[in-house]
């Protein structure tokens, strides 16, 4: 099964992508990076709720579906800058978790939780709503 991981680094065949540099960023710079907080809201959501998934901080991100990737490519603005790869999983037996990950952001009124539950239980919108 062919994966797709996005970045904003050319990457040459065969490098190997290691998991982790997510939180790598947000640990050096600290509370002053602008997603600090909301990654702290996601590890404790995970920590309560979904203690058996990976931390965010310690993982590789990618997609089983070449679509969604091009799709998250060029979600941000950074279509100029985002690449999607395809790779292949070098331990195929790593803990993985399926998210949503069009719920990193509240889509209404941040009176509660739920968006960030709606990433960790990985309730993708069906396919239609979005092409």
């Amino acid at each position: 099964m062919p994966y797709f991981h996005c970045s904003s680094t050319m990457l040459e065949p065969g490098a190997v992508i290691l998991p982790g540099n997510w939180g790598r960023i947000i640990r050096q710079t600290g509370w002053p990076h602008n997603q600090a907080f909301r990654e702290a809201v996601f590890e404790y959501v995970r920590h309560q709720e979904f203690a058996g998934e990976p931390s965010r901080l310690d993982a590789l991100f990618f997609f089983d579906d070449e679509h969604e990737a091009r799709f998250y490519a060029s979600s941000d603005g950074r279509q100029a800058t985002m690449l999607p790869y395809e790779i292949e999983l070098v331990d195929a037996e790593a803990p993985k978790h399926s998210a949503d990950w069009r719920s990193l952001q509240p889509q209404s009124a941040m009176v509660d939780l739920n968006w960030v539950r709606d990433y960790w239980l990985g309730h993708m919108p069906s396919a239609s709503q979005d092409r």
